[in-house]
């Protein structure tokens, strides 16, 4: 009996061991897998590359760091010299976003004299050698970059992200006027240089023109207009209401008083969801385009709720240009953040996230402001901008 019972114990004792043996060896292989996958091959550096730059486009600290650490795998292989050169780079700017800023500019001092760099290259690393060493205050040597830069570079984008360097060096030495001009410049070579903006509005402020401030937001959604009519979807029936073309007559030609009277007459019309969704839309446009947001908010809202979707994004981003504009940060960033999230990729999403970037900065400094008595905050403001925008 007690041999019987002995050998029914052993028996369960071997099954269970072998039964947990499985399990480990299998779990094993698949974290084995698991890792595989992701291990960095001579096939695969490009691959990986890519995937590091996109990181660094983000703002999140978690996105840096993963960033950071894949750069920093990518620097122990061979590859290149030409890749060699953009992992290098990477792993600066990484850095350099890290907060690790004197590592990163040894980096970038030891890219300036690579003997594999483009002249691409080489205005990228003037670039952020300048804007670098003008942040840790090395006024000769970081003008000295920026300024070659500004010589030898075509790219507007590049030049832009130069003069604002420039005018942050300024703002932050409260040389405000300096920095005015300089702000101006890189709004000049780029209109889309949102950290410009809002650094040319900030120096004005700054210099107790406030009304002229609001004015540079105000000309820059009118000069951005929505790029909904180049992908406008067609409506199902063949031919639009006259209204609606007779509205869109007039607002192509910024006559935004008359295309209202004729959206108005069209929305009055027995018309199916597309039809109406687009004429709210561009009513909501022609009110804001008048300053009329309230009304242009209003018809905002009727096109969210109709149920055709095509002008829904466009109408959210809308509505967070207006939040923004009436200083409603957190709501605006909250707008931008649906267009984000919620719809497909389009030329509003890096807009969007360009606004929302400005909006959560914004929110951030107000808090600031007022955590302190209403005084200005002591650090730089600008200083935690992404000169990539």
């Amino acid at each position: 009996m007690n041999k019987s019972l002995l050998l029914g114990v052993g028996s369960f004792l071997l099954g269970t061991g072998v039964l947990v043996g499985t399990y480990v060896l299998i779990k094993e292989k698949n974290s084995y897998k698991s890792q595989v996958v992701n291990i960095i091959t001579p096939d695969n550096i490009e691959e990986k590359l890519k995937e590091g730059e996109e990181l660094l486009k983000q703002t999140n600290k978690i996105s840096i760091e993963k960033a950071l650490n894949l750069f920093n795998e990518l620097a122990s292989k061979e590859t290149s010299p030409e890749l060699k050169f953009r992992i290098k780079l990477g792993q600066a700017v990484a850095l350099e976003k890290n907060k690790d800023r004197l590592v990163a500019l040894e980096i970038y001092k030891e890219l300036n004299h690579s003997d594999y760099i483009t002249k691409e290259g080489r205005e990228n690393i003037g670039y952020h050698l300048g804007n670098l060493l003008l942040r840790l205050n090395q006024e000769e040597e970081g003008k000295a970059h920026l300024e070659e830069v500004l010589r030898m570079s075509q790219d507007r984008k590049l030049r832009s992200n130069s003069l604002s360097s420039i005018a942050d060096f300024y703002y932050k030495r409260k040389e405000f006027d300096k920095a005015r001009k300089n702000y101006i410049l890189a709004v000049h070579e780029d209109p889309n240089n949102l950290h410009a903006r809002i650094g040319w509005t900030r120096a004005l402020r700054s210099l107790g023109r406030d009304l002229n401030s609001i004015d540079i937001f105000d000309d820059y959604l009118e000069e951005t207009p929505l790029e909904s009519s180049k992908n406008e979807p067609k409506p199902k029936s063949v031919h639009g209401s006259k209204y609606f073309e007779k509205g869109k007559y007039y607002y192509d030609r910024k006559k935004y008083g008359k295309a209202i009277t004729y959206f108005l007459k069209n929305a009055k019309q027995k018309i199916g969801n597309s039809e109406k969704e687009k004429t709210y839309f561009y009513l909501a446009e022609s009110y804001f385009l008048i300053g009329e947001n309230k009304k242009s908010k209003s018809y905002i809202q009727k096109t969210l709720l109709n149920p055709d979707p095509s002008f829904d994004q466009a109408a959210m981003y809308r509505k967070g240009t207006i939040l923004f504009k009436e200083k409603k940060f957190a709501d605006a960033a909250s707008a931008f953040n649906v267009v984000i999230e919620k719809y497909p990729l389009s030329n509003y999403t890096s807009r969007a996230k360009s606004w929302k970037k400005e909006a959560l900065s914004l929110l951030k400094e107000n808090s600031q402001y007022n955590e302190n008595g209403g005084e200005e905050p002591s650090r730089d403001a600008l200083d935690e901008y992404s000169e990539d925008e």
